[in-house]
């Protein structure tokens, strides 16, 4: 595994959902990102309700959307095998960006900028509580041998 995929196991799958977004991602624009064609599912659950499924079995991809105000939206994105957790194969956008053009890439590098600077700064936040307790491991185990001199 790759750095840049420890990143993307990190980045909500809700962030694209359409009861998860604060900004629903239309379909039709997403449709415009994909390098790929899609197929439009005929039997997906909840069709009669109105969510599609588009898939392209070659690349192993399914994308689901649904409709609100009479807007289809995206909802998710299924790709390859359990690649972002050990349960399902829903992913992030950027696990398909091999599949986007560089409209979709930068689209999304956008979309997601806030979550990536939270994880930066938590990452750091972590780094500075680990260096801390590193710190004070030490002072303990310095202790623990003065004291250690006295009793061997």
């Amino acid at each position: 595994m790759n750095k840049i995929e420890d990143l993307y196991k990190q980045l909500s799958l809700n962030a694209i959902t359409i009861g998860g977004s604060k900004d629903p991602i239309a379909m039709k624009d997403f449709l415009r990102f994909l390098s790929v064609k899609t197929s439009i599912s005929r039997s997906n659950l909840g069709k009669d309700s109105g969510w599609t499924e588009r898939y392209n079995q070659e690349e192993n991809l399914v994308i689901t959307s649904g409709t609100l105000r009479g807007v289809e939206y995206l909802d998710s994105i299924q790709f390859g095998e359990k690649l972002q957790n050990r349960y399902n194969n829903y992913v992030s956008p950027f696990y398909i960006f091999h599949l986007m053009n560089s409209a979709g890439k930068s689209f999304f590098k956008k979309y997601y900028v806030e979550e990536i600077r939270s994880l930066v700064e938590s990452a750091k936040e972590n780094v500075v509580k680990a260096t801390n307790q590193l710190k004070k491991e030490k002072m303990t185990l310095k202790n623990i041998e003065k004291l250690s001199k006295r009793l061997i």
